[in-house]
């Protein structure tokens, strides 16, 4: 490669993704002395990959062991403003590998700039309050790490916040808070990790919020302290059609019965993907199953038109009675003998049920018209008149 004529490398190189045009710069001296001169080979990259470089992730390593070549590359785009400003759209950055002068050089240059990710970043030079992005509105932020990194985008809009918090230091915890204060179209909140938020959002502040949430999901986190935000949760009672937890007991069950307006709510590690208009949906985990009767006691319930029990536990038939207008059941008890009363949906559409054996007949309401019943893994139809009957 080191007898190749500048011209040639730089042809071969074209034919190559972006981010491994960059990575090359990390191991190969005599490229690194290309990109680190030749503007007109950066010219020729963001004219050839003008579809990849849409979507390029910036992205840094601790495990590279010389980045300031990294950095010197990158710090090339900054006199390319045409690819920062026409181009990236998205931008993940990874602890120390770049500086965060240049860092911030390259978001005041990324005019269409949608996606912001910093994951596990603790620059000290953050806590300098001259290192502040200009006004950037951008559809999705996730930060993962110290929190400390949210100073760097207090000017910054958003729609979308992710935050998943690496660190158990609650001092860290105003960072977020200020963030939100400034916050004026946030739609999506995701909190992921927390041990707890009674000092997240202090009473004095509540008055400043702005934004109306749609989505909270709050996951691998304290189902103790999910009760401290009932004040912040308040200020979203009309707007929140959408809430994800980890668990779900009482304290939960009284959080939200104000919620009127409340479309899809689900509990559990595993969420399901629900996506355009959908009907209403409510996931069942197996921790669920062992409660009380009175727990599940809410007004929301009879809103759920799609109910899926991934995990199958004989008390569940006693929560029927609270789901009455049920058009698509789905239940996985593969590995269970098990028998399921569903006659008394008189809305029912859509039925799926898998299971080891059922225990007695299964009797069909007349307005369900789809079947897709695994006994034994073999696939059965209303022909089976042994273990299926529909209802006259």
């Amino acid at each position: 490669m080191d007898t190749l004529p500048e011209e040639l490398l730089i042809n071969i190189f074209s034919y190559l993704p972006l981010n491994c045009i960059i990575s090359l710069s990390l191991s190969c001296k005599r490229f690194c002395e290309i990109i680190n001169c030749s503007h007109e080979l950066l010219k020729v990259l963001t004219v050839k990959f003008s579809k990849e470089t849409a979507n390029y992730e910036w992205i840094g390593s601790r495990s590279y062991t010389n980045v300031t070549i990294l950095e010197d590359g990158m710090e090339n785009f900054l006199e390319n403003q045409k690819f920062l400003r026409d181009s990236l759209t998205k931008l993940t950055v990874f602890d120390k590998s770049l500086r965060l002068s240049t860092f911030l050089d390259v978001l005041r240059c990324s005019a269409n700039l949608k996606e912001l990710e910093i994951k596990e970043n603790s620059d000290d030079s953050i806590n300098s309050t001259v290192h502040q992005l200009p006004s950037l509105k951008l559809d999705k932020i996730k930060v993962k790490g110290e929190l400390k990194s949210l100073k760097l985008l207090k000017n910054c809009q958003t729609r979308h916040l992710h935050v998943y918090w690496s660190s158990k230091v609650s001092q860290q915890s105003h960072h977020l808070a200020e963030f939100l204060i400034n916050q004026t179209n946030l739609e999506v909140l995701i909190l992921e990790n927390f041990s707890d938020f009674s000092f997240l959002f202090p009473q004095n502040l509540l008055h400043k919020v702005q934004f109306k949430l749609k989505k909270l999901s709050i996951r691998s986190c304290s189902c103790f302290y999910v009760i401290k935000l009932k004040n912040f949760l308040d200020l979203h009672i009309d707007s929140l059609t959408h809430i994800e937890l980890d668990s779900y007991g009482h304290r939960e069950s009284e959080l939200l019965k104000s919620f009127k307006n409340l479309k899809i709510l689900k509990f559990g590690t595993e969420f399901l993907n629900i996506c355009g208009s959908k009907p209403i949906r409510f996931f069942i985990p197996q921790p669920i199953l062992n409660l009380h009767n009175d727990v599940l006691d809410f007004e929301v319930l009879p809103q759920i038109r799609v109910l899926e029990v991934k995990h199958w536990n004989k008390n569940f038939i006693n929560y029927f009675n609270y789901f009455p207008n049920i058009e698509e059941l789905t239940i996985n008890g593969t590995k269970s003998e098990f028998y399921v009363d569903v006659d008394g949906f008189s809305e029912l559409k859509l039925l799926t049920i898998s299971a080891k054996k059922l225990t007695r007949k299964l009797i069909i309401p007349k307005s369900c018209r789809f079947l897709r019943i695994f006994i034994g893994g073999q696939l059965k139809t209303v022909d089976d008149c042994d273990i299926i009957r529909r209802k006259n």
